[in-house]
Parts: structure tokens; C-alpha cells; sequence
């Protein structure tokens, strides 16, 4: 399947109920407070911006902030305007993962994957919260289906749109601009050399264009690096890069990856991995597979990345998450349109349990509903948790007296 389905009424009422309805089902669970450090200095941000406070902290998020920012002039506070931004990006960022997968492998298979997005416990956590993580997977998706389109039809203005979509995901956050740049020079291969430059440099000049202020308005490039040096210090010497090339740091980092990728995809929608390489694939040669190439590429700057310095939190990982997504689509998409109808009936039971459980796993079980020995689920109840202790916190901070 590729670019040139037609697209129909039908496509527009599907990017309406999948971004509407995401949206409003983060409604009912937002939370009530900047819930972690890092909020906090998102909202500090929004009234004055500088790494070297960490107001956000360095390579920093000036398009998030700026968005912010706007937002705020429609909602009274910083928390409502960024639980807005987190809200309405989700909805966005499912939509994109619909288009791209459409664009890849078909209307039923985008459907499918987009519902796994949007009922993701990581993906809906992330989206009642205060942080750039929703609209980061926005960024991620939307360059991956804007790449995709100009693989598959190199003629036209592809290249202008993907280049564009390349710098405002780096404005977003520095880091996914490194992560997503590997992707889009896969895309230009086969362009003349003239168009290959000029995406670079509108790429480069887009991405510039918001990086360069922030810079400036952290005291300078010198004062920027000493932030980035004390945010990220093993780079910064040979003492410290020795340090940090430790075998048993690589494998923590990559069981870390692993198990934040598991708890994005859910036990049920990993399972239809295999099935959705083998629906990609023509043949056992799968380096050969365009689409598998594509998904790769999406996905390895990324883990490459956080296995050499660190995966940070469950939130980092939704900027290449959505290949994932796409290839569970796949692959229900291949058992629904199986030609023997007892497969495609399991195909449904399947879709519909599936998406019962997940919703139900974050809006009404506990963090940890089989017990202690098995994982935790970022959830309602999670955030809940996370909540009631910050504000014990706060109440025993109010009645510490003061000399």
C-alpha cells in the first residue's frame, strides 16, 4: 500500500473521531497539579525562559514553550495551558500515527494502530501531564508520515513539507531532531543533489531559527554549554566518557529501553509484532523490505542514543514508539482481512478485547492490579498515587514552623 490511495470522506470522518475522541478521553483524568520537577519548570518557562535555570532544562523546548505560551492565553494558569497542550497533541499525534499508517500499509491497518496509540496506559499517562512527551510522538509521527510520503513519490514539494516538519520537531525538543534526522536523509535518497541540499539547509534553518534565540536567551552559546555540561557531563571528559563505557551501564540501558517499549505497547499489541513483519515482508530477506527499512531507521537513532547515555523516563520513549504501532496495525490488519472468516472473527474478538482491557487498565484498576510481582501500569491509579504524596508533601511543608 502506498501514498497514492485516494483520500476520501470517509479518511476525513476517521482523523475527526480519532483525534476528537482521544482528546476527550483525557478529559476526565487530567491531573491536578504540576506533578514532577521538570513541570514545574515548564511552567516556569512560560514566564521566563533560560537553561541555565533550568526554565526548561538544557538542549531545551522553545517550541513547546512558545506553545505554551499561546495557550495560556486562553487558559487562566500554566497548568491548564500545558494540560491543554498535552491534551490536544494527543489527539494530534494519533491522528498523524493514523495517516502514516494509512500511507504504509492501508486504512484498516491505520485505524488499528492509531487506536493502539490512543489507548496506550504510557501514551494516555503522558497526555495528563505537564510535559513535552505527547507532543513529541506528534513531532515523531508526523515527520515519519511526511517521510514515508516523499520515499514513495520523491516528485513534487514532499521534500519543502518534510524538511519543514524535520526543524519544528527538533524546536519541539533538540534531541528529536538527531533522532528523526537519519530518517529523513533515508527519504531524499534518489533526489537530485540540488534538492537534497536545499532539505538539509531548510531543515537546518527552521530547526535554527527557534534554537538560536533560545541560546540567546540562555546567556549565550558559552553559558549553554556549561548548562548542557552539567545536565549531561559524560561527554564533557575522558575521565567521565571512561567512565560511562561500562558494560554494565550499556545493559541496564538496554534493559531500561526494553522495558519501556513493553509498557508503551501492552502485553496483547505486542504479540502482533511478528505478525506485522511478516504482512511487511515479500520474501525472507527483510533488510530488502522497504517499509521494514523505513521502520528501522525510525526506530535505531533512538535506542542508539539512549543505549549509550540514558533512556530517561517512560516518556522518552514515545518519539519512536509509533513503528510500533504501526506494525501491530499490520498485523491485526492481516488477520482481520484473513480470506478464512474464523481468523477474521478472532481478529475482531481480539481488536475488541484488546482495547476494552486497555482502557479499562488505565481508567479503573490499581497500579499494579496482579500484585506485587508482577509490573506496575502507568495509569489513573498511578497518577493518583503520585499526587496524594506530593500533596502530603505539601501539607507537611505548611505546618513545618518557621523561625
Amino acid at each position: 500500500m502506498t501514498t497514492k490511495m485516494r483520500w476520501q470522506v470517509k479518511d476525513t470522518i476517521i482523523t475527526i473521531l480519532l483525534g476528537v475522541g482521544t482528546a476527550l478521553s483525557r478529559l476526565p483524568f487530567r491531573t491536578p497539579l504540576l506533578h514532577s520537577h521538570d513541570a514545574v519548570n515548564y511552567a516556569l518557562a512560560l514566564e521566563h525562559f533560560d537553561m541555565r535555570l533550568h526554565q526548561p532544562q538544557p538542549p531545551g523546548y522553545p517550541l513547546y514553550v512558545l506553545l505554551g505560551q499561546a495557550f495560556q492565553l486562553l487558559f487562566p494558569d500554566h497548568l491548564a495551558a500545558l494540560l491543554a497542550l498535552s491534551i490536544v497533541f494527543s489527539g494530534l499525534a494519533v491522528v498523524a500515527i493514523y495517516l502514516v499508517g494509512r500511507a504504509m500499509f492501508g486504512r484498516q491497518a491505520g485505524v488499528v494502530a492509531a487506536l493502539l496509540a490512543a489507548t496506550s496506559a504510557v501514551v494516555w499517562f503522558q497526555g495528563e501531564i505537564t510535559v513535552p512527551y505527547a507532543p513529541d510522538m506528534f513531532a515523531s509521527a508526523i515527520v515519519g508520515w511526511l517521510c514515508y510520503r516523499l520515499s514513495e513519490a520523491p516528485s513534487g514539494n514532499g521534500v519543502w513539507w518534510a524538511a519543514l516538519a524535520v526543524g519544528l520537531a527538533g524546536a519541539f525538543r533538540l534531541q528529536t531532531f538527531l533522532f528523526l534526522f537519519p530518517l529523513f536523509l533515508y527519504a531524499l535518497r534518489g533526489q537530485p543533489r540540488r534538492r537534497v541540499l536545499g532539505g538539509i539547509l531548510v531543515a537546518g534553518a527552521v530547526f535554527g531559527l527557534f534554537f538560536i534565540p533560545a541560546v540567546l536567551l540562555s546567556g549565550g552559546p558559552a553559558a549553554f554549554l556549561l548548562a548542557m555540561r552539567r545536565t549531561v557531563p559524560i561527554f564533557w571528559s575522558a575521565r567521565t566518557l571512561t567512565r560511562s563505557t561500562r558494560w554494565d551501564r550499556f545493559m541496564r540501558n538496554t534493559n531500561i529501553i526494553l522495558r519501556y517499549t513493553f509498557r508503551a505497547m501492552g502485553e496483547w499489541a505486542l504479540l502482533l509484532l511478528p505478525l506485522g513483519v511478516l504482512a511487511s515482508a515479500r520474501s525472507w530477506r527483510l533488510w530488502k523490505e522497504h517499509r521494514l527499512c523505513f521502520l528501522a531507521l525510525w526506530v535505531l537513532p533512538t535506542w542508539i542514543v539512549y543505549f549509550l547515555i540514558w533512556p530517561g523516563n517512560p516518556g522518552t520513549i514515545l518519539v519512536c514508539i509509533p513503528p510500533f504501532f504501526l506494525l501491530a496495525g499490520a498485523g491485526l490488519d492481516h488477520v482481520l482481512t484473513h480470506p478464512i472468516r474464523g481468523f477474521r472473527k478472532i481478529g475482531w474478538a481480539w481488536l475488541v478485547g484488546m482495547l476494552l482491557w486497555r482502557t479499562t487498565v488505565f481508567a479503573t484498576l490499581p497500579a499494579r492490579p496482579f500484585g506485587i510481582y508482577y509490573r506496575s501500569f502507568d495509569n489513573y491509579a498511578a497518577l493518583r498515587v503520585a499526587t496524594d504524596c506530593l500533596q502530603t508533601r505539601f501539607a507537611l511543608v505548611d505546618t513545618v514552623p518557621v523561625e
